[in-house]
């Protein structure tokens, strides 16, 4: 498959590659949302327009609402080790078991509860700051390949948010 456009969200990359097909199939234009297959389409033009929405709207595989909050509370870009750590860890440990994949969806809930409740009670940037101090810890276990550490870290801050703003 060829690449015949990328471009970046505020957290994902869309890209779309065209599918040539082969003797029983016909040709297609995938959509991928950080390297996952997301759909496709029939005619280039239209995945590349879909892409370019997706990416309009940042659309995607969401693993990390309360790194994306921090980075932007504390005003950091979102390209940046940190949220790199965090996809890596859920796409490379996380999400390949079903305990996994159970712990990502109800993330998927609570996640935005957190971070809409840590918002609204107006924490103010040492909080912030002291979140991200814990998220980086979590970017150093996985860079050295301690996912399960990373995994049982991530969690542990998770659980410990939920708790004090009763998500």
């Amino acid at each position: 498959m060829k690449t015949i456009h990328e471009e970046w969200g505020q957290d994902h990359k869309v890209t779309v590659k065209h599918d040539s097909g082969g003797p029983f199939r016909d040709s297609e234009a995938r959509v991928y949302i950080d390297d996952e297959f997301y759909t496709s389409r029939s005619h280039d033009g239209d995945a590349v327009k879909l892409a370019h929405e997706l990416a309009e709207k940042n659309v995607g595989h969401s693993c990390c609402h309360i790194v994306g909050a921090t980075l932007d509370e504390l005003g950091l870009p979102r390209q940046c080790e940190v949220m790199t750590a965090m996809q890596k860890l859920a796409q490379n440990y996380i999400l390949r078991t079903f305990t996994g994949r159970r712990a990502y969806a109800r993330y998927q809930r609570i996640g935005p509860a957190i971070v809409a409740a840590l918002r609204t009670q107006g924490v103010g940037k040492e909080v912030w700051e002291g979140i991200l101090s814990r998220i980086r810890v979590v970017t150093e276990l996985v860079n050295a390949g301690r996912q399960q550490e990373a995994y049982a870290s991530y969690a542990g801050l998770v659980n410990e948010l939920q708790s004090s703003v009763n998500a």
